[in-house]
């Protein structure tokens, strides 16, 4: 039963670690994305992550989503891309119609359209949404959620070294 125990409650450490370790690695790299486009560099190959911020997408993309975007440089109806709105903050909605100078976008749970976006303002489409992983990365990043991390990494520790069986010396004469 000890053995079932202590396998069970390392493999939860792991498993917490691995987690930890994921939210950080995307708390780091959406913020990194985030502080690139807010200085207006527009992504055209490669990726970039962002938070879901509202429900306009709903039923496609959820508040608190996170999506991963990857550049590109056309886009065809239908496909859900983010673009760069003229007061600078990231909307992600689709396609509903190719222009000669841009596209006609709309969120689908939007009544109306947005109009006609320029191409130069489009960042890239969807191309991976992982479900309210923004909720997690938010929480993560605020001061609460840092004293959480910290107060998490020390329990870890401590439960590393309080399951973890101390190794006996050859030659000591005295069990510990």
């Amino acid at each position: 039963m000890k053995k079932l125990f202590s396998f069970f409650s390392r493999l939860t450490v792991v498993l917490l670690a691995i987690f930890l370790c994921i939210s950080l690695f995307l708390n780091l790299y959406t913020r990194v994305s985030l502080g690139k486009i807010e200085d207006g560099y527009f992504i055209q190959s490669g990726y970039a992550c962002a938070i879901v911020t509202s429900g306009s997408m709903e039923n496609a993309v959820f508040k608190d989503d996170l999506i991963l975007i990857k550049g590109a440089s056309s886009y065809k109806k239908g496909e859900i891309a983010t673009y760069v709105s003229e007061k600078g903050t990231l909307i992600t909605h689709r396609v509903i119609e190719v222009t000669e100078n841009g596209y006609v976008m709309k969120g689908d749970a939007n009544n109306s359209p947005d109009g006609e976006i320029s191409r130069q303002r489009f960042m890239g489409r969807v191309y991976f949404v992982v479900p309210a992983v923004g909720l997690v990365i938010n929480e993560l990043s605020s001061p609460v959620g840092l004293i959480f991390l910290a107060v998490f990494s020390i329990g870890l520790f401590l439960i590393l070294k309080i399951t973890k069986k101390p190794k006996k010396e050859e030659g000591y004469p005295y069990e510990i």
